[in-house]
């Protein structure tokens, strides 16, 4: 499952584009709706016809192109940047948060939303030579590690 705002981070497109392109691509039952709001899946064919792509093009030796690259590392800086937002809502409570999130409940719904993306993001990271994936992998384990702490905050501190 994706979400829009990534979908139009990897294209590089304005968001409202980029759903445009998804509600066609869904007309065309390549895409489904996820069952999350603002949050898409592929047909399960067309994932593993992907991978198969993917897999045969690597297989080959063949280098991903610099538009790949581009398109992989906004998707990286994105990921990372919210992820470092959400944190900011599990820290104990007076500490300042960042705006993207409307609080700590929204905070760990977009984690748990994007756990799957973030590690395969973290995963895809460790294997280049870009030195972002131990922080991304740090905030996004922080959410995890916090949790529980942010539950009890939460039952202290009126939202």
């Amino acid at each position: 499952m994706f979400s829009t705002p990534a979908a139009a981070i990897l294209v590089d497109l304005p968001q409202a584009a980029a759903e445009r392109l998804l509600g066609r691509l869904a007309a065309s039952h390549l895409l489904e709706r996820g069952t999350i709001r603002g949050g898409w899946q592929m047909h399960d064919l067309l994932r593993a016809y992907a991978h198969e792509q993917a897999d045969a093009f690597m297989g080959r030796g063949r280098v991903p192109r610099r538009r790949y690259e581009q398109a992989r590392a906004r998707l990286t800086d994105h990921y990372v940047q919210l992820a470092e937002a959400a944190d900011t809502h599990l820290k104990p409570p007076g500490t300042v948060v960042a705006s993207q999130f409307a609080g700590w409940p929204q905070a760990l719904a977009w984690f748990d939303a994007e756990r799957e993306n973030l590690i395969a993001t973290a995963h895809t990271e460790a294997t280049t030579e870009t030195g972002v994936s131990l922080g991304f992998a740090l905030a996004s384990a922080a959410s995890d590690a916090s949790r529980s702490q942010a539950v009890k905050w939460a039952a202290a501190v009126p939202v």
